[in-house]
């Protein structure tokens, strides 16, 4: 189990938290050349200019869809070097239903509408250059 790993590299022994919390972890590693297709074809662009501006792992977020049942309705993606110090409960309450997706300034952390989420690559493929 990947957070067994986890636990054992960082010697955490426990934790508590108020609330039921999931936490997934997925290898993605057999679909990086199906996403690459994907932005190559929707972006137009050669994946090695891309990938000179971001790494694929930048794009997963906007592939949770193709991972995650969309029926789990929203979910958020954190970059790696967030800390959460406050409780996200309240984050919850001021979702946009309406929203493609919700983002703080630097995109580091990101709510997505994952019922929704194939809507963002129908209108990236609808503009004329990226």
């Amino acid at each position: 189990d990947a957070l067994d790993d986890i636990f054992d590299r960082t010697r955490i022994a426990t934790w508590s938290m108020r609330n039921q919390v999931t936490i997934e972890t997925y290898n993605l590693q057999s679909r990086v050349q199906e996403f690459t297709d994907i932005i190559v074809q929707t972006t137009r662009q050669d994946m090695n200019y891309s990938i000179n501006k971001h790494s694929i792992a930048n794009y997963f977020g906007l592939f949770a869809y193709k991972v995650i049942k969309p029926s789990t309705g929203f979910v958020l993606n954190l970059d790696t070097d967030v800390i959460v110090m406050a409780n996200l409960e309240a984050l919850w309450k001021h979702i946009d239903y309406s929203c493609l997706f919700q983002w703080a300034t630097n995109g580091g952390f990101v709510l997505f509408n994952l019922e929704r989420e194939d809507e963002i690559w129908q209108h990236l493929r609808e503009f004329d250059n990226i």
